[in-house]
C-alpha cells in the first residue's frame, strides 16, 4: 500500500509531507528518472489526487450542512420572536 493512501485517513502534519518526500525515490539533478521511479510517482500523484477530491467533497458537505444549520437558527430565531411578541 502507499504511502499516500496510508495517511489519507487523516489530515497530513507538516512533518509527515516531509517524511513521505523523503521516501520518494531519489535521482540526482539532471538525471532521468528510472521507469519504475516514474511509475512509483504516477501512484503517488494520483492518491493524493484522490485524497484531494475526497477531502473537496467532504469540504462542500460541511459547507452545505453548515448553511442548513444557519438557516435553520434564522427560522428559530424569527420563530421565538414572533412568540415573544
Amino acid at each position: 500500500m502507499s504511502v499516500a493512501i496510508e495517511l489519507t485517513n487523516k489530515p497530513l502534519t507538516v512533518a509527515e509531507v516531509v517524511d513521505l518526500a523523503c521516501r520518494a525515490p531519489a535521482t540526482k539533478q539532471g538525471q532521468r528518472p528510472e521507469p519504475s521511479q516514474i511509475s512509483w510517482l504516477q501512484a503517488e500523484v494520483w492518491a493524493l489526487r484522490e485524497a484531494l477530491a475526497r477531502a473537496e467533497r467532504e469540504v462542500r458537505l460541511k459547507e452545505a450542512l453548515l448553511q442548513n444549520a444557519k438557516v435553520r437558527a434564522m427560522t428559530l430565531r424569527a420563530e421565538l420572536i414572533k412568540g415573544v411578541c
